[in-house]
């Protein structure tokens, strides 16, 4: 989500006053960006493996690969110059820029997290305090196995035995895993509520154990600010057969920093279309997209381009790529089969891209409405994340393009810049 909402809705305003104003000119040329079209553009994948030409008019040509066609998925090695790559992560760092900024695994729909620290302790009132859920093999006993296959059931953490140990140590404990086991009359002295809340606490500040850990930065696209970015975007317009105002009207560019562990377990990038009572955030007033739970993030594509190389890990992992689809149990499965974390289940995702500087992919996270040609339903087979990194560090950009459901297809985009638009336009037709 963006940032500096204000100013985002100050330009917009101001650049649709611009483009009236043009307009009435006599400018007849120029284009209603909100024009009927007969519905979303979408590449022909044709089959796994399949190669075809792109031709921009910069003079350049690029190969585009068909990787996977549930989800669609395509892969267009040197898309980007490696001047062009530089470039992107030098915006990002500038401070000018806004400079990077923790990254949050968030949406329109995502509830605000208000967990807050209490320092109860005693016996938990959940699971964590029931020996039962511990004890699976009903031997009496708490081993480690089953202290770590608790905990990932209740938290989805992946914890090692040195995990188990430092948790023990810091809320006092380490004289019950003296012998390795617990036994019940042990567990009924325990501070299992403190186990729980050690438990939250790691999920939220360990970067091993949080859902998302990076940094990342917004960079506008204008060509009166930086003409090699625009260049880059009109580059996805010839690409994905868009009009120019879906493309346009995408968010911000994101350029992304992942140190070592840093990874993005698996997610969707677009949220649920099942509720059309919540708009899209691209389509209402800038102010009332911030606030969570009043709308929802309406990705119809993904283009992902790898600014560097990473000397180990960093994939892009599809974990149901090509199928069987599976259940949120399913996927979750244990510690040793958990194809969620893409910290610990990376090699288990049924499609894995590994980064190279300057390759792009573009996915679909929705498929087309075939009634009216415009947005469908989100693809379940998009779900994917960023394995860990483990050597060196890993920087990526992406240009999320937003599009409408058929129902509202003549509502513009608040991310759309008016006057970038009217330039644009008229560029291409002189």
């Amino acid at each position: 989500m963006r940032s500096n909402v204000s100013e985002w809705k100050f330009t917009y305003h101001t650049n649709k006053q611009d483009y009236i104003e043009e307009v009435s000119k006599g400018k007849s040329w120029l284009l209603n960006p909100y024009r009927d079209y007969e519905g979303l553009a979408r590449i022909d994948g044709v089959e796994i493996g399949y190669e075809q030409k792109c031709d921009f008019d910069d003079g350049r040509s690029v190969d585009v690969i068909t990787r996977s066609m549930k989800p669609l998925l395509l892969e267009i090695p040197n898309f980007l110059s490696h001047e062009e790559c530089d470039h992107m992560i030098k915006r990002a760092q500038d401070p000018k820029e806004g400079g990077m900024f923790n990254s949050l695994a968030k949406g329109g729909l995502t509830p605000i997290d208000n967990f807050k620290k209490s320092g109860k302790k005693g016996k938990s009132e959940s699971l964590f305090g029931n020996f039962i859920a511990y004890d699976s093999d009903d031997d009496g006993f708490i081993n480690m196995k089953e202290i770590i296959t608790l905990i990932h059931w209740r938290k989805s953490l992946i914890y090692k035995e040195q995990d188990i140990h430092d948790m023990f140590k810091r809320l006092n404990m380490t004289d019950v895993l003296e012998d390795g086991v617990i036994s019940f009359e042990e567990f009924e002295t325990m501070n299992t509520a403190g186990i729980e809340e050690e438990c939250e606490i790691m999920y939220r500040t360990d970067p091993r154990f949080q859902q998302r850990n990076s940094k990342q930065a917004w960079l506008f696209m204008e060509k009166w600010i930086d003409p090699l970015v625009h260049n880059i975007r009109e580059r996805l317009v010839k690409l994905s057969g868009l009009p120019r105002e879906i493309i346009y009207g995408g968010e911000m560019l994101q350029v992304v920093n992942y140190q070592p562990f840093g990874h993005y377990h698996a997610h969707m990038d677009s949220e649920s279309h099942a509720n059309r009572s919540i708009p899209c955030c691209h389509q209402i007033d800038a102010e009332i997209s911030t606030t969570v739970g009043k709308c929802k993030l309406c990705r119809y594509i993904t283009f992902l381009m790898y600014l560097n190389d990473v000397e180990e890990g960093g994939e892009t992992a599809f974990p149901v790529a090509g199928g069987p689809l599976m259940t949120e149990s399913e996927l979750r499965g244990n510690d040793t089969t958990d194809k969620y974390n893409l910290s610990e289940g990376c090699k288990r995702a049924n499609l894995l891209l590994k980064p190279k500087k300057g390759m792009a992919v573009l996915w679909y996270n929705h498929l087309v409405n075939e009634t009216d040609g415009w947005m469908g339903k989100t693809d379940p087979y998009s779900l994917h994340g960023g394995c860990d990194v483990k050597k060196g560090e890993k920087w990526i950009s992406n240009m999320w393009i937003p599009a409408p459901y058929g129902f509202k297809k003549n509502t513009p985009s608040i991310y759309l810049n008016w006057k970038d638009f009217y330039l644009a336009e008229k560029q291409t037709k002189q």
